[in-house]
């Protein structure tokens, strides 16, 4: 029993340094989604470059230039008859026009919670950095949702885990 307790102890202590964060998670929900993110997380729901909102990291040293985070965008697409294929498509193009040696990884169609969506991962440079992108695209109501999480690609193995947690938290109401 003693061993148990001591390993135990052990593990609780060690655990921060292995990358597996014991942090309280916050949340952030409304009438149409919620989405849980670690406290230690900074929320942004200003509405900065037209997002519903920004979850960002903190920055770990004075190296460290770059705030990983997950972001939602909406698009009111009431005026279009646009399937969940043609935006795809059309944010699939844009990715190839818009990033910079933008290069998709991968393409695939998903379900989650009965909601058929599509993600969307691939890599490019903006500025000064070389990015990795994971999207997650659905349309309800005729509105599309675009779920981003976004990192550094040298530190994407660092945040993978915790960006991911944060992306499956969300939630359509």
């Amino acid at each position: 029993m003693k061993r148990i307790i001591k390993l135990s102890i052990f593990l609780f202590l060690l655990l921060p340094f292995m990358g597996i964060s014991q942090t309280n998670w916050e949340v952030l929900s409304n009438d149409k989604y919620g989405i849980t993110y670690p406290e230690n997380w900074d929320l942004d729901d200003s509405g900065t470059m037209g997002s519903k909102f920004f979850i960002f990291s903190r920055l770990v040293s004075v190296a460290d230039n770059f705030k990983e985070n997950v972001n939602l965008i909406t698009q009111d697409l009431s005026a279009y008859n646009v399937t969940l294929d043609q935006f795809v498509n059309m944010s699939t193009d844009q990715v190839i026009a818009i990033i910079k040696e933008g290069d998709i990884i991968s393409s695939d169609r998903i379900s989650k919670d009965g909601i058929e969506q599509h993600q969307l991962i691939y890599t490019g440079k903006q500025n000064d950095y070389t990015l990795r992108f994971e999207q997650r695209f659905w349309i309800v109501d005729k509105t599309a949702y675009i779920l981003t999480f976004t990192s550094k690609l040298d530190d994407y193995e660092q945040y993978k885990e915790i960006g991911n947690k944060i992306i499956a938290s969300f939630k359509m109401k």
